[in-house]
């Protein structure tokens, strides 16, 4: 079996498998949209303001986030990955993830369900895990917290909640890709890393 026969072969994604929705709001409407969301199995935050990105793990207090302070929000993990990104004056989300929307997302908020488009009823999609180093490697310890410095970016100090002290840190991820072109990509985990991997 050649490596096409054996790619066209692989079981593909279809959309009994897998949610993915989108949709907008207004800031004034963040707090209750947050505060509906069951973030169970999506330990992982990316948090970017105008002036800073911060990583976080376990962070609960999202409706406590200014929108207008918010550039962009990625909340993720095994059951899911929602990217929250502000456009001002518009917030727009999307969720790809194994589970449901929370109650009342759809009645109350402008959403798309991407397999109810008249073109993506039968997509399908090929999809493979992937990792990337993050910037950095671990410098040590400063005030409690791990340190990873990087020379390309000097004055950013990047911080990783990782439990262990690893030399790198890597992104988990999965790529869904169509005829070649990746669709979606879904964040599932932050995990540390050697420079030989």
């Amino acid at each position: 079996m050649t490596k096409v026969d054996k790619l066209l072969s692989e079981e593909k994604l279809t959309r009994h498998q897998i949610q993915i929705w989108g949709g907008k709001l207004g800031p004034e409407k963040w707090q209750d949209f947050i505060a509906r969301w069951n973030f169970l199995g999506m330990p992982y935050a990316i948090i970017e303001t105008h002036n800073k990105i911060k990583f976080k793990k376990g962070f609960t207090s999202y409706d406590s986030l200014d929108p207008k302070m918010l550039h962009r929000l990625r909340i993720f993990g095994e059951s899911g990955d929602l990217d929250i990104r502000h456009d001002f004056p518009v917030i727009h989300w999307r969720y790809i993830g194994n589970e449901n929307l929370p109650p009342k997302i759809a009645e109350v908020y402008k959403t798309e369900d991407f397999w109810a488009e008249k073109n993506n009823a039968n997509k399908e999609f090929f999809w493979e895990e992937k990792e990337a180093f993050l910037w950095g490697k671990y410098r040590g310890e400063k005030a409690g917290k791990s340190i990873w410095h990087e020379d390309r970016v000097a004055k950013a100090r990047p911080a990783y909640p990782i439990d262990h002290r690893p030399q790198r840190v890597k992104i988990k991820y999965k790529v869904f890709s169509e005829q070649g072109h990746s669709s979606f990509v879904w964040f599932t985990k932050l995990k540390g890393g050697h420079d030989r991997e």
